[in-house]
């Protein structure tokens, strides 16, 4: 009976060694990625500490925050006018200012609504 147990034993065993080793190669292959994931964002955060030393003493951000949304206070004031002097000139002017925001920025929205979450520190845009 003992002879009969090591032939199974035998032919068991190459194949608890097969999955064994497929088992540890997946484990290993999943902690090779994780490892990846967590250098990469390790090095993303090392990128955004050292841009947002970079730009204490810079006034970029505020800059393109500026030029990115002055024309809505610009046609809100254009607006207001034509009201207040019941001139149309001004609401036309708005309407105008406002089709040529639209026609050279077709995402000025989104651009927008970019440059404002990033203005107070939010990503807005993740890869």
């Amino acid at each position: 009976m003992k002879w009969l147990a090591d032939i199974a034993s035998g032919l068991i065993s190459p194949v608890t060694n097969f999955f064994a080793k497929k088992n540890e190669n997946k484990t290993r292959i999943k902690q090779q990625q994780i490892q990846r994931l967590m250098d990469s964002d390790d090095k993303e955060a090392e990128w955004e500490s050292i841009q947002a030393e970079n730009s204490d003493n810079s006034w970029k951000d505020e800059w393109i925050t500026l030029i990115i949304t002055l024309p809505i206070p610009t046609i809100f004031i254009a607006v207001i006018i034509s009201v207040l002097l019941e001139n149309p000139l001004f609401a036309e002017a708005a309407r105008a200012g406002a089709m040529a925001i639209k026609e050279l920025v077709p995402n000025y929205a989104e651009v927008l609504y970019i440059v404002c979450l990033a203005a107070i520190g939010i990503k807005a845009v993740k890869k």
